[in-house]
């Protein structure tokens, strides 16, 4: 038996050196491995993603890679309604992504700053993002940085040197709010190259004209610009039987906006209604509610009381455009209703139809004269500062549209036990072309790989009319929809507009 165990032990040693010997020939080949390189996705298999984060790009496993996304507005302060809401768009629509695996691995990341609606703080912000580094041997690079896009109302940007984005920085700005802001902030963006995307603002200068040269190659604006909600909005007036110059009005803030809405609004009144200038402009500044009251009193002695004395019989519809942020709209809705309602000839002698393009926010403008309903009621049962007031949004009423996009926003926002608003749903609808846009793109995932595939992207029916990137300037969407107000806090819809074309919607 001793001598079997003997045997049996030596035999057992020797089968083990064996069996160690193909592991001791892997082990020596292991130290001649390297990672594949590659220059996109395509390149690699099994799962695993084309990764820039070694030099050269490698194929690595996606887990813990992201792409990094920024986006500024205001969360707080006076108009933080608006850079809130537009957050939460752009978020939910994010989070939808990464749930079904994000970018073929990659998760989308946010990344915020508040602004407060202070155009400086934007431009310190995303040059935090952006982790802009001067190159101080190069000059700028774009004609955009040397240059104000509006002289009158905004200054030279402050870049002296070429720009380009340090470690840790997003690659695109996406979805920041604010007309002024985007002027003074977006030279920085661009000189670095990043992408500026889905800006929610409708300005032409900068992000529509291609001041900025080759350097507009970045910019992709998705919403339609205020030209064309300007085309909108006084083709809606014209249909609805505001007939001449005399009997239309604008009014707006003596802000960027405002001053330069006014031009817009005029220049296209004369395009609309053949020719004929209209002069009839009051104006003031965004924050004087007194002074605010003080133009509506001009628009009512110089404007529509002339009406009634020079034609003591007929009906008078006076369009009244408005180019202002909500509170100063607000007031001057509830100052002309007031004076309107105070005197029985007035009342049923003039249709008054009160239109404001979308930064107005027709959410916030809706919740302050549906609360002056109970504040400050006008006096007759069932009346409403709510009345003909209509605003001309750059996405669907989400009250009752049933495209594929808006159910999809929709049930976003019940899984997740949000509540809906314009801003929210213009901030997800940026988002998620930006999505069409990386999903269709192999990498290398960089602002600059990006641009043509981002030109390059095939129309999508998304339920928002025609849509696609043309060649410079870059515009997604060309639609405008109409959103009348309800006494209650609901919508109604007044209008479609595509590529110069009205389709009025009655209700």
């Amino acid at each position: 038996m001793q001598t079997t165990s003997v045997k049996f032990v030596v035999r057992l040693f020797a089968l083990a050196a064996l069996a160690a010997t193909p592991i001791v020939s892997s082990i020596a080949c292991s130290t001649d491995f390297s990672p594949t390189p590659c220059t996109s996705d395509a390149d690699c298999s099994g799962g695993l993603i084309c990764s820039l984060e070694a030099t050269p790009a490698v194929c690595s496993d996606s887990i813990g890679s992201t792409i990094l996304v920024g986006t500024v507005g205001p969360l707080s302060g006076v108009n933080q309604s608006v850079g809130v809401e537009a957050r939460k768009g752009i978020q939910l629509a994010f989070d939808a992504q990464n749930a079904q695996g994000g970018i073929r691995g990659r998760q989308l990341e946010l990344v915020s700053r508040d602004d407060v609606s202070i155009p400086t703080n934007t431009v310190t912000d995303v040059e935090q993002l952006l982790n802009v580094q001067q190159v101080t041997s190069d000059p700028p690079r774009c004609p955009s940085s040397t240059t104000s896009p509006l002289p009158d109302n905004v200054p030279v940007p402050d870049i002296s040197n070429a720009l380009v984005r340090g470690p840790g920085s997003v690659i695109a700005l996406l979805g920041n709010v604010g007309p002024t802001q985007a002027l003074l902030s977006g030279p920085y963006v661009i000189e670095t190259g990043a992408l500026w995307f889905g800006t929610m603002t409708g300005l032409s200068p900068l992000l529509r004209d291609n001041t900025a040269g080759a350097c507009s190659s970045s910019i992709f604006n998705v919403r339609a610009s205020y030209e064309q909600e300007a085309a909108a909005d006084i083709q809606y007036l014209q249909h609805s039987g505001v007939p001449d110059p005399q009997h239309f009005i604008t009014y707006v803030s003596e802000d960027v906006l405002g001053l330069y809405a006014a031009g817009i609004v005029q220049g296209t009144f004369k395009a609309v209604y053949n020719g004929l200038d209209t002069t009839q402009l009051v104006s003031s500044p965004p924050d004087d509610m007194g002074a605010v009251d003080a133009k509506a009193e001009i628009a009512e002695s110089q404007y529509i009381q002339p009406l009634l004395d020079n034609d003591t019989t007929s009906h008078h519809t006076v369009g009244i455009a408005m180019g202002a942020e909500y509170a100063p709209a607000a007031e001057f809705i509830k100052k002309i209703r007031q004076w309107q309602y105070a005197n029985p000839e007035r009342l049923s002698r003039l249709t008054l139809l009160f239109i404001a393009i979308s930064d107005v926010s027709a959410n916030a403008l809706s919740t302050q004269l549906v609360g002056l309903d109970t504040t400050e009621p006008l006096g007759p049962a069932g009346a409403s500062y709510t009345t003909d007031v209509t605003v001309s949004n750059v996405v669907p009423n989400y009250d009752s549209d049933q495209g594929d996009i808006t159910n999809q926003y929709n049930a976003a926002l019940l899984a997740t036990n949000q509540t809906p608003s314009f801003p929210s749903f213009e901030g997800y609808v940026a988002a998620r072309v930006f999505i069409l846009g990386l999903l269709a793109h192999n990498g290398p995932f960089t602002p600059e790989a990006l641009v043509g595939t981002f030109e390059s992207l095939p129309a999508h029916d998304i339920g928002l009319g025609p849509a696609g990137f043309s060649s410079q300037p870059h515009q997604y969407l060309n639609s405008v929809w109409g959103t009348g107000l309800n006494p209650d806090g609901t919508f109604k819809n007044r209008f479609f507009w595509s590529n110069g074309s009205l389709q009025p919607i009655t209700q």
